[in-house]
């Protein structure tokens, strides 16, 4: 298995910085993923509004050593 390349930042409080990010950390009840910006960007915007609201996206911070794949 490969190192993880980022870790759970701070809470994304709106659309406007969601947008402003290339990858994210999102919550799902006890897991998570990793989204780039294609991904999210593609999604409702409704979808990611409940999302911020419901905190659940958080800024993905990049992991010193982590793996570059």
């Amino acid at each position: 298995m490969s190192k993880p390349k980022y870790k759970k930042g701070a809470m994304i409080t709106s659309l406007d910085e969601l947008v402003k990010q290339s990858v994210v950390w999102q919550q799902f009840g006890k897991h998570h993923k990793i989204m780039v910006k294609g991904w999210f960007l593609s999604y409702q915007l409704r979808y990611i509004s409940e999302q911020i609201i419901g905190k659940k996206i958080y800024y993905a911070d990049p992991i010193d050593g982590g793996n570059d794949e």
